[in-house]
């Protein structure tokens, strides 16, 4: 009986908490739901992408 709940309650990844507001976020999400900060996998390296104009613009 213990393993067929157990079966139940470990099937689901276990959910994340946002780096930024600590609210619980699926770990399917790609933004938290309650602040929208983009959320990464825990093993990913890179931030968040953003645009940087002033990169490409003085070659």
């Amino acid at each position: 009986m213990l393993g067929f709940l157990l079966y139940f309650v470990l099937r689901q990844p276990i959910a994340a908490t946002c780096a930024h507001c600590g609210m619980t976020v699926s770990n399917h999400q790609r933004f938290c739901s309650w602040c929208g900060t983009a959320q990464f996998p825990p093993n990913s390296t890179q931030g968040p992408l953003t645009a940087n104009p002033s990169q490409g613009a003085s070659q």
